[in-house]
């Protein structure tokens, strides 16, 4: 008798144990996927191209310049700057320059300071 009751409760378990498996996702084909991918817009209309501003184009130019004189052995520094009479762990970045072999440092800094000024603004 205690044969066949642990062979009826093995039996019920290997029955049970598949009854609760996971139902198969639903997959979406291809081509359903390039249904999807068109949007809500009309199909032949496309965003104007973005004017570039004057400060975009300063930008751009010093950006190019900097990477010119870093590029040719030029000297890269980072400028840090804090409020006076502040502790002296208080320093932030406010920007970086480029100075090129033979130039004094201090010379770039002070011909950019309103740019450094505004950075720090």
């Amino acid at each position: 008798m205690a044969k066949t009751s642990i062979l009826i409760l093995m039996a019920t378990v290997c029955a049970t144990s598949f009854a609760f498996t996971i139902p198969s996702v639903p997959t979406f084909t291809h081509a359903t996927q390039l249904h999807m991918a068109k949007g809500f817009g009309k199909e032949d209309s496309k965003p104007a191209p973005r004017v570039i501003s004057d400060g975009q184009k300063k930008r751009d130019t010093e950006s190019s310049k900097y990477d010119e004189i870093s590029g040719t052995g030029g000297q890269e520094y980072s400028i840090f700057v804090r409020q006076f009479g502040s502790e002296d762990d208080s320093w932030l970045p406010c920007g970086a320059i480029a100075v090129p072999r033979g130039a004094q440092v201090t010379d770039a800094i002070y011909a950019n300071s309103d740019a450094l000024k505004k950075a720090i603004t």
